[in-house]
């Protein structure tokens, strides 16, 4: 496979966008489902083994490292898009799961939605802001054994360290 670097390219190129293209693309789409991500994750792997593995032995075509990545890049691209023009065209969107009981009136569940969501956002920042301060420490200490270019590490580690301690503020409030 021509050594370490070069396996660890190839498996990038062509499992990288099919794993997290998908899942980021339904943060943004209404109409994309669990089928549809599963589908264009598996689709797309399979095609790109096939170009990786099975069309150099079998018909001698190999794609060089530039197309490997274009092919695990814009495959999954098309899938997903040939997807939303399906829903679109079928007039679709996903599912929501609803999660308001039916007892509720309007204005109350409306109420026990924004609290939760309220929590949810807290939650979130905690643990992003946790993230942040752990990374900053991770960059501090680097820079303090660093030979060269301490004063740059450490400033960016302690910029990370006060955006942490920023959103961990926050997130208590």
């Amino acid at each position: 496979m021509g050594g370490i670097v070069n396996v660890v390219i190839s498996v990038a190129a062509l499992t990288g966008v099919p794993l997290y293209l998908p899942v980021i693309w339904t943060l943004f789409s209404k109409r994309q489902t669990g089928k549809s991500i599963l589908t264009t994750t598996i689709l797309s792997l399979i095609v790109n083994v096939f170009f990786k593995f099975i069309t150099p032995m079998y018909w001698g075509l190999s794609l060089s490292r530039a197309n490997e990545m274009i092919l695990g890049v814009v495959f999954p691209i098309v899938c997903l898009s040939l997807f939303e023009l399906y829903h679109i065209f079928k007039k679709q969107q996903a599912h929501v799961p609803v999660t308001a009981s039916f007892t509720n009136t309007a204005e109350e569940s409306v109420s026990d939605n924004e609290t939760s969501d309220q929590s949810n956002n807290k939650y979130s920042l905690r643990v992003l802001s946790f993230g942040i301060l752990l990374t900053g420490a991770i960059i501090s200490a680097l820079g303090i054994i660093a030979d060269t270019g301490k004063i740059i590490v450490i400033s960016v580690g302690i910029i990370l360290l006060f955006l942490g301690f920023i959103l961990n503020r926050k997130s208590f409030k």
